[in-house]
Formats: C-alpha cells, sequence, structure tokens
C-alpha cells in the first residue's frame, strides 16, 4: 500500500517542478545583477564608484573621477 495516491504524486511533482524552475530564474537574475556590480564596463560598478567617491572625498571635489585625473595628470 502506497503511503500517497496517483494524484498526490502529480501533484507533489507539478510543485516541485513550479519551484525548481522559479528557483532556477531567481538564481539567473542573482547572477545577473552580480555580474554587473563588478563588470569593469559598467559604470556603476561597486569599485568605479568605490573609488569615484574616496576621490571625491579626499580631494574635496564632488565631481572628481578616476578617468578625468588621469587624462588631465597625462595630457
Amino acid at each position: 500500500m502506497s503511503a500517497f495516491t496517483d494524484k498526490q504524486l502529480i501533484g507533489i511533482g507539478v510543485v516541485g517542478l513550479v519551484a525548481v524552475v522559479y528557483l532556477s530564474k531567481k538564481a539567473s537574475e542573482v547572477a545577473t545583477d552580480v555580474g554587473q556590480s563588478i563588470n569593469p564596463i559598467n559604470d556603476q560598478n561597486i569599485f568605479y564608484s568605490g573609488v569615484n567617491n574616496l576621490g571625491a572625498y579626499v580631494s574635496g571635489n564632488p565631481d572628481w573621477n578616476l578617468g578625468t585625473s588621469i587624462y588631465d595628470w597625462l595630457n
């Protein structure tokens, strides 16, 4: 004698499948967000904004950024 009926097993399987699909989509979204936060081309990544905020604080210029400063130093 089985602990579950056929209908219950089908229901459990459907719920499990929906959960797997949902979790895989969420994992994909999280991976994309993390990837963008460290993407070197993205000007909103954590390193770019961190260096620019620190430079703005140290220099006293709120518009300071590393790229412009390097350009000014070289030209």
